[in-house]
């Protein structure tokens, strides 16, 4: 039963954040959000990694989030994403952004643990990633299947 709801909400998540990203002409900010949609769909990646893959995307043309370097490689990225760092004075706004990606208040573990599913982890503690204090950068070892 709880695993019906969880996949109903990230369906019907994913279709909140796309429309948003479509109507924000996301794609037009840069030139690697495109590709990295493709890669997504071509990996068939679940939909709670694809609303973080544009809350990611859509953060960064906001100037909430500053990327690392792009990498076409999905071995070696979370769909293209090498790394981050949070912009300090807008860490707040970056949490709640994914915070509002679930149904109900995540805790900080369920928040950390997204992100480490992802394969993106603070340099340091979680608490300074979150506050912009530390990068988060991606590591395959900590990252969950995509699938």
């Amino acid at each position: 039963q709880n695993a019906r709801q969880a996949q109903r909400h990230w369906g019907e998540k994913v279709q909140e954040v796309r429309d948003d990203w479509n109507r924000r002409r996301t794609w037009q900010h840069d030139v690697h959000f495109s590709a990295q949609i493709a890669m997504c769909m071509r990996l068939h990646i679940k939909s709670q990694h694809e609303c973080i893959l544009r809350q990611l995307q859509m953060a960064a043309v906001d100037g909430i989030i500053v990327p690392s370097a792009f990498t076409d490689d999905d071995t070696r990225s979370f769909l293209g994403w090498t790394g981050f760092e949070v912009v300090s004075h807008h860490a707040a706004e970056f949490r709640r952004r994914i915070e509002g990606m679930f149904a109900a208040p995540p805790n900080d573990k369920t928040l950390n643990n997204t992100m480490r599913r992802a394969g993106l982890v603070p340099s340091h503690s979680w608490s300074d990633g979150w506050g912009g204090k530390a990068c988060f950068t991606y590591d395959a070892t900590k990252r969950a299947s995509y699938g």
